[in-house]
C-alpha cells in the first residue's frame, strides 16, 4: 500500500528534468522493496510475507562509451513459517542477507529517465531453522542456524517519475527472485 502511494505521488508530479542522471559520477540511490518468489523452497503450504530488501548504490567510475560502475550494499530479510494441520507442531525459517554489491549501469534505451543495470552481490546469507516437535522434551535437534558466503547476480531497471523518485525491479538470486520497490536519488 505504501509503495502504491509513493508511485501515485510520482505520477502526479512527473517531469523530464532530473537533478542528476543515473549515469553521472557521484549519483547515490537508496532503494527499498519487497521480494517475490522465494529463492529457497520449503514446504508447499506456508505462512509467509514477501521478503524485505534494502540497497544502496554509489556511482564511482565512468567507463567511456559504456556506462557507469556503482558500488554499494544490500540487506534482505525473509521469514517463512509452517503450521502442521491438526497438531501444535510448527516450523519456521528466517533468512537474512548482508552484502556488498557492484553494478554496471548502461543506457541501452537512450532514455534519461530509465536506469538499466546488472551486477553481483558478495555477502553472507544467514539461515535459522526452528521447529517445535522436540520442544516438549527440552532439547530440539531440529533447531539450527548458520551462515555462508553468497555470490549472487542480478539485473534491474529503475524508472524515474521525477528528479529523485523512481520505481525499480530486479531479477536475481538474493533474498528473492524478483524485487520490486521504490528508489530515491540522494
Amino acid at each position: 500500500m505504501g509503495i502504491s502511494i509513493i508511485v501515485l505521488a510520482g505520477l502526479i508530479y512527473p517531469t523530464n528534468v532530473k537533478a542528476q542522471s543515473p549515469y553521472e559520477l557521484g549519483t547515490q540511490v537508496a532503494s527499498a522493496g519487497i521480494g517475490l518468489g522465494w529463492s529457497y523452497s520449503y514446504y508447499g503450504s506456508t505462512n509467509s510475507f514477501p521478503a524485505i530488501s534494502l540497497s544502496y548504490d554509489y556511482n564511482i567510475y565512468e567507463l567511456e562509451d559504456v556506462g557507469m560502475i556503482s558500488i554499494g550494499g544490500t540487506f534482505g530479510y525473509k521469514r517463512v513459517s509452517y503450521d502442521y494441520p491438526s497438531t501444535s507442531y510448527k516450523a519456521s525459517w528466517t533468512t537474512m542477507v548482508f552484502g556488498a554489491r557492484g553494478a554496471l549501469h548502461v543506457d541501452i534505451f537512450d532514455n534519461e529517465n530509465l536506469d538499466t543495470y546488472g551486477g553481483l552481490v558478495l555477502g553472507i546469507r544467514s539461515v535459522r531453522y526452528k521447529d517445535t516437535y522436540y520442544d516438549q522434551y527440552g532439547t530440539n535437534p531440529y533447531s539450527y542456524g548458520g551462515a555462508h558466503v553468497m555470490l549472487a547476480g542480478f539485473i534491474g531497471t529503475r524508472y524515474y517519475f521525477n528528479p529523485n523518485l523512481a520505481v525499480y525491479g530486479e531479477l536475481g538470486y538474493g533474498i528473492a527472485i524478483l524485487n520490486l520497490g521504490v528508489s530515491l536519488e540522494l
